[in-house]
Formats: C-alpha cells, sequence, structure tokens
C-alpha cells in the first residue's frame, strides 16, 4: 500500500556533477517502475520534463527515498560493486548530497537500460521490485530462469 518515492536521473561524468532528470512515464523504457507501482518523486515539481540538467541542491530539495541511475550504454555502470564506488561514494562524501534521505539510507542505485525487450523486462522488473521494495523482495528471483531459457531455446 505504501508506494516507495524514487528518483529516476541519467548521471552526466564519473563521478556525476550534474544529472538529468527522468520522469516516469507510460513508456516501454519505465515499464518496471509501472508495474512496481513507485511514486515518481519529480511529478508536481517545477522541474522541465525535457532538455534541464539537475544538481546535487535540486536533488537535496526533492529528497527522495530512492535514486536509481539510469544506465544507457555497456560503458556505465555495469557492476553494482564500481556504481557503488563511483557513485555513491561521491555522493556520501558531498557536502550537499550527503543529506539526501536516499543518500542517508543507501538507496542509490545502478538502474537498467531504456530499451527493453520481454526478456530485458523480465530482469528489469524483478531488480526494480528489489530496489523499490527490499524488505519484500530482497534478493529473491521473482521468475523462473530455467523455465524462461527452456522458452528462449526450445521455443516453449
Amino acid at each position: 500500500d505504501d508506494r516507495v518515492e524514487l528518483l529516476l536521473l541519467r548521471p552526466q561524468g564519473i563521478p556525476p556533477r550534474s544529472f538529468f532528470p527522468q520522469y516516469i512515464d507510460e513508456s516501454v523504457s519505465d515499464l518496471q517502475w509501472q508495474v512496481v507501482e513507485v511514486d515518481d518523486a519529480l511529478e508536481g515539481s517545477d522541474i522541465p520534463r525535457w532538455g534541464t540538467r539537475i544538481d546535487y541542491e535540486t536533488i537535496a530539495r526533492i529528497d527522495p527515498e530512492v535514486i536509481v541511475m539510469e544506465t544507457q550504454f555497456a560503458d556505465d555502470f555495469v557492476l553494482e560493486e564500481s556504481f557503488k564506488d563511483f557513485v555513491l561514494g561521491h555522493m556520501r562524501d558531498h557536502p550537499v548530497a550527503r543529506n539526501v534521505t536516499a543518500v542517508e539510507n543507501g538507496r542509490v542505485h545502478a538502474g537498467g537500460i531504456n530499451y527493453q525487450g520481454p526478456l530485458i523486462s523480465l530482469f528489469q522488473t524483478e531488480q526494480a521490485a528489489q530496489i523499490a521494495y527490499p524488505d519484500e523482495f530482497g534478493d529473491e528471483e521473482l521468475f523462473d530462469r530455467e523455465r524462461v531459457a527452456r522458452m528462449v531455446t526450445e521455443g516453449g
């Protein structure tokens, strides 16, 4: 019943110093967030939907429960470990970002990619559920990987 408030961002630079804010919408690229039913931290804000960058001060003003950094390419933060080192570590040391609820609680995560078909969607929805509601889903596998593999390789 209690939806988590999530801020979806595209980081600029390593470590990031600014961000493109991403409203959660009804597009395929945001399917996982629709399925797990999060509240978009940008809704109701004065931040334009397109063509703007935000800084740590703006993120602090929004103060989301969870931050997800969308990645687009394979050379972005593929491994959660490197993401935590380069992004979350930097945010914890930043004089403004360290006071954001998501940063204080260690709830800053690497997200998925925009382009997704049925298989990627399964994994990204599972990841979204684990990120948004860790007490309910934690590291639990939410679909049968062997069955999916059989369907892909055998056609059913």
